[in-house]
């Protein structure tokens, strides 16, 4: 038979040929034709009987270009890989009510994976719930803080430079709380005083002043302008105070609010007591 080309795979890349060249009554011929590694050839003659042909079940065909497969089977077992297990276990006591998965399952991030219910969560959770409303009311707070210091401000520095009605009348509507019916009704009492004054001090007649009346009005006056940059100090500070206060709440509210927050998740890994994994 003519003989074909191929390779072994797996082994050293030795091309070889098989041939069957000549089968009689009593005796098969093989020949392997190789290459030695020395780069020399040699050839091996096997000489089996037909008795051996028979009881190997020796047969010969015409050699085909294919891809030769090394197969091993050994018995095995199917067992979890503790390299890819997480044990969960929850920081707070409790009573687990109710566990999603087995060990072994596969588990994405963010899947509940049990649901227990814990006083020492609850707690928690309720704390939560008081620094987050207490957060809610600080931001309502600074605002109108912020506001009335702001307002408040302008107010008297239109005052400091005796701004007329007009430029007062722009600053209506704005929040300013008490102060501005302070400060309004402290600087009406000082233009009354200061009109007055001016009146007495320059009389329509020359020598119709009186000399007494006109004390009392310096008086008044002097009075007045004291308790108007008085109110105005005493707004300035009250005003900057409460807006100080006002920013410095809310900034504890807010670590607060974190603080609960970082306790809560501490004991379990979300808000709604399910342990997951992280």
């Amino acid at each position: 038979m003519p003989g074909t080309d191929t390779h072994r795979p797996g082994g050293t890349g030795r091309r070889f040929k098989i041939a069957a060249t000549t089968i009689t009554a009593g005796t098969v011929w093989l020949t392997l034709a190789g290459q030695a590694q020395a780069g020399g050839a040699q050839t091996r003659r096997v000489t089996v009987t037909q008795e051996q042909v028979t009881r190997l079940n020796i047969k010969t065909s015409r050699a085909s270009r294919g891809v030769i497969r090394k197969e091993v089977r050994v018995p095995g077992e199917i067992a979890i890989n503790f390299e890819r297990v997480v044990r969960v276990v929850p920081p707070a006591a409790g009573i687990v009510r109710d566990v999603k998965k087995t060990l072994g399952e596969r588990v994405r991030v963010g899947e509940t994976l049990a649901w227990l219910e814990s006083e020492e969560l609850t707690e928690a959770k309720l704390d939560l719930y008081a620094k987050e409303i207490e957060l809610r009311c600080t931001e309502v707070r600074l605002p109108q803080a912020k506001a009335i210091f702001e307002n408040t401000a302008k107010l008297i520095a239109l005052l400091g430079k005796q701004a007329g009605g007009e430029e007062l009348r722009k600053l209506d509507g704005l929040e300013m709380g008490t102060y501005r019916g302070q400060l309004l009704t402290a600087h009406a009492a000082y233009l009354a005083a200061q009109t007055i004054h001016k009146r007495e001090a320059n009389p329509p007649t020359k020598g119709t002043s009186n000399g007494s009346v006109l004390l009392d009005a310096e008086m008044a006056l002097k009075q007045a302008r004291t308790a108007l940059y008085a109110i105005m100090d005493t707004a300035r500070y009250e005003t900057l105070t409460a807006y100080t206060a006002a920013t410095q709440e809310r900034q504890l509210a807010v670590f607060n609010a974190v603080a609960a927050e970082r306790r809560l998740r501490g004991s379990v890994k979300s808000s709604m007591k399910t342990m997951k994994r992280d």
